[in-house]
Parts: C-alpha cells; sequence; structure tokens
C-alpha cells in the first residue's frame, strides 16, 4: 500500500509540474481538460500494472535469450520486536482515515440531495433556451450541475449580464464538466490525504471556467465588459461546493487568461505525452529482487534445471523423481494459505532474541529449505544471516513448519528448493 501512494503522488506530482509549467498559461484548455482528468486518473491506475522487464527486452532483440533461472526467492517476510504496536498504529490511521472519508463522502451526498430538493420545487424551476432553470436566493452566486442552471434570482435571466451568466453557465453543461467534477470529487474524497488530488481537483475546476469563458467571449465583441461583470460577483457566496460557480475560480486569472492567445505547440504536447508514457512504463515496471537478493542467488547452486528447454519431463516413474530437486516448476509449492498464511504464522511463531535487541541487531536472514514430495520441510539452512541468535531463531521455526502443498511439474509431484528471506527489525 505505501509503495503504491508514493508512486501514485510521484505520478501526479511530475505531471502536475509538467501542466504548471508548460500548460497552465496557456489557452490551449480543451487539451488541458483532458491532460488533467487522464493524469489524475493513470495516477491511480498505473501502480496496479506490472510489466515484466523480460517483455521489453524480447521487444527489442531478435534473439532468442535463454534465461538461467535460479532458487525461487520468495517475498520477504518482516518480523518486529514488537508487532502490536505497529497494528495498533495502522488500525488507527484506518479508523482516522475511515472517519474523514465518511464526513467526505457525508458533505457531498448532503450537495447533491439538497440540489435534488430545490429541484423539486415547482414554483422555482422553469425552461430557458431548452434548459432546466432553478431559482436560488439572491445572497447566492448563480451556478450549474449536470443539466440544469441554478439561478441568483436577483439578476433578471434575459437582460445583458444575465444573458453572459446564462451562457458561461450553459457552456458548462454543454462541456459536461460535471463528469470531471464528480471524478475529481471522488479523488479526494478517497485520497484527502494526498495534498496532490486537491490540487488537480482546484487545476481542473480551474480550467472549467477558462474553457466556459472562452466560449461565451467568443460571442462578445469587447472583453471588459464580461471582465466586470466577474468583479462584480467576486463576494457572493457558495452554497453547494460540487456546482460550477460563475465566480468560483480567481477572477484576476480568469480576466488575464481571457487576453490570453498562446496555444501550446503541438511538439511540447506531444513531447508531454510521450514523457508521462514512459513515466507511466517506468513506475508499471515489475521491480525484481533487490541488489542484495540479487547477489545471493547468484551464490544460489542450481541442482537440476538450468533452462526452459530442461523443463521437459518425459514420462518417468514416480521413483526416479524421489531424489530430483526442482528448482523452478510450473506450479511452486505454497504454504497452506497462501503467503498471507505464511506471513500468519511466521509473525505468531518467531520471537525476536534477547541477544539482538541487546545488541541493536536487525536485517535479513535468509533460509533455504526443501518442501518434498509429501509436503514436508526438509534440509534448512541459513544461506545468509546476522548472528546474535537470529539465524537459530529462523531456523527453528522453518524446520518446525506444517505441511505445504508440494510443488508440481508436468503433473507429478517433484521437490522443491526455496528461500525464505526473513527481516529482523526493531521498533525504532
Amino acid at each position: 500500500m505505501l509503495l503504491f501512494l508514493i508512486k501514485s503522488s510521484l505520478y501526479w506530482g511530475i505531471s502536475y509540474l509538467l501542466y504548471l509549467t508548460y500548460f497552465s498559461k496557456k489557452s490551449s484548455f480543451k487539451f488541458n481538460r483532458y491532460f488533467l482528468l487522464a493524469n489524475l486518473i493513470l495516477g491511480l491506475l498505473i501502480p496496479f500494472l506490472e510489466l515484466d522487464s523480460n517483455y521489453w527486452s524480447g521487444l527489442f532483440s531478435n534473439e532468442v535469450i535463454k534465461q538461467v533461472e535460479t532458487t525461487l526467492l520468495l517475498p520477504s517476510v518482516t518480523i518486529g520486536e514488537n508487532l502490536e504496536n505497529g497494528f495498533q498504529i495502522w488500525t488507527l490511521a484506518l479508523y482516522l482515515y475511515g472517519t474523514i472519508a465518511t464526513l467526505l463522502i457525508s458533505r457531498f451526498l448532503f450537495g447533491i440531495f439538497k440540489l435534488k430538493s430545490i429541484s423539486s420545487i415547482p414554483k422555482k424551476t422553469f425552461s430557458h433556451s431548452n434548459t432546466k432553470v432553478v431559482l436560488v436566493k439572491s445572497e447566492y452566486a448563480t451556478f450549474s450541475f449536470w443539466d440544469t442552471v441554478y439561478w441568483n434570482n436577483q439578476y433578471k435571466i434575459d437582460s445583458e449580464e444575465g444573458t453572459c451568466i446564462f451562457e458561461h453557465e450553459l457552456a458548462h453543461i454543454q462541456q459536461k464538466h460535471f463528469i470531471d467534477n464528480l471524478i475529481s470529487e471522488l479523488f479526494c474524497i478517497a485520497f484527502w490525504f494526498n495534498p496532490m488530488v486537491w490540487v488537480f481537483r482546484k487545476a481542473i475546476s480551474q480550467n472549467h471556467e477558462f474553457l466556459a469563458d472562452h466560449d461565451v467571449l467568443k460571442k462578445q465583441e469587447e472583453i471588459t465588459p464580461y471582465a466586470n461583470l466577474l468583479v462584480s460577483h467576486i463576494f457572493l457566496p457558495l452554497d453547494v461546493p460540487i456546482g460550477q460557480y460563475f465566480h468560483k475560480s480567481l477572477t484576476l486569472n480568469r480576466i488575464k487568461m481571457m487576453k490570453n492567445n498562446q496555444n501550446s505547440s503541438w511538439a511540447i504536447k506531444t513531447m508531454s505525452i510521450l514523457f508521462l508514457t514512459s513515466l507511466s512504463l517506468f513506475f508499471a515496471c515489475e521491480n525484481f529482487q533487490t541488489e542484495e537478493e540479487n547477489e545471493l542467488q547468484k551464490n544460489i547452486d542450481n541442482t537440476v534445471v538450468k533452462s526452459e528447454a530442461e523443463f521437459q519431463l518425459d514420462p518417468v516413474k514416480d521413483k526416479e523423481l524421489e531424489d530430483v530437486i526442482f528448482d523452478i516448476v510450473e506450479q511452486p509449492a505454497s504454504f497452506k494459505g497462501g503467503l498471507k498464511g505464511l506471513l500468519s504464522w511466521l509473525t505468531q511463531e518467531i520471537q525476536y532474541p534477547e541477544q539482538a535487541k541487546n545488541m541493536g541487531v536487525q536485517g535479513k536472514v535468509y533460509v533455504e529449505f526443501i518442501v518434498d514430495r509429501e509436503g514436508d520441510v526438509t534440509n534448512a539452512t541459513i544461506k545468509k544471516g546476522i548472528g546474535a541468535g537470529c539465524d537459530q531463531e529462523a531456523l527453528r521455526v522453518i524446520q518446525n513448519s506444517p505441511k505445504w502443498y508440494p510443488a508440481k511439474q508436468r503433473g507429478y509431484t517433484v521437490n522443491q528448493r526455496l528461500v525464505l528471506p526473513i527481516n529482523f527489525k526493531l521498533d525504532d
């Protein structure tokens, strides 16, 4: 989860910095809209993608590279000095997250309910230019949501000012800006703790105003009257947070953008898309072993199988497989309950050695063992240790492991060698 949040935040941060540097001050509003929305969504999806680096090596090479397979390295398991404190912190964080998310959901649903209740009053509802209009109190600003304009009854809708305001809100409706708003609002609810989603929401909302202003100004001869109209609406309060308000974005910025006819060049747009595509692939690439684990893998001897071609088994008798030990197989041996079950069992069984606590020793112990054809753990040894009693404790627990599901190769149950990294970590 932590890695997911880091990847998402990095992607959002880099893509927003790109927007701020190259696009935010240009008048390519339509491009900006899709750029912001696409990158907000991609920041959520990219951490879930995992691309095998072997795929890319094969893509750019005509040669068939036979990779030497090594002993299967299981995911590392961390054993803390006091795991209960860690669980309590995570539980508290989860409660805090749930509480704030619930409040934000309630606020969001309240806004929807309020709009629905206002729209259902017949005396306050009428149609103008084939658009549903609902009258609201004069102290509130005009805004739009979905297919409805919520109109400040202080202004006559057919007046010169009223026509400008209505055309502005109509642009929001016709361009379906409410979809972007709903998506960004849901992101803010789910990731309320991440400042980047709030930054994206603000940028998306502000760009909506630029789009609507641009649409209105195409029908105006001069900018000044419309700019003055914006200034006159600055101090009207916002009633519903999910609406598109006539004065919602910073007025000075909007006036500045009205006079800006600079469009982002297609070269910059193309380079930005290529850069973000490369960034996406970088985050999506599968993380293999750390340098330490790779070094360990080089030192682990393969007993039988070294290439894919040698995985072909001829029909043989069971006796001929009794002494054969496989490293990589079609269906690896697995702990009953999977990796989650293995983690749960290890955290219950392993005790942090007092000697290691007193000496401040922490680090990874690599235990190699064989899961035989019956599912029993045998031949457990330490491939790399840290001493201070940690090696012995890790070995003791693995030697007393319950039965596993044995490995299978071409339909036969076989012996398999595994390596399990156990990370002993002291509390800070």
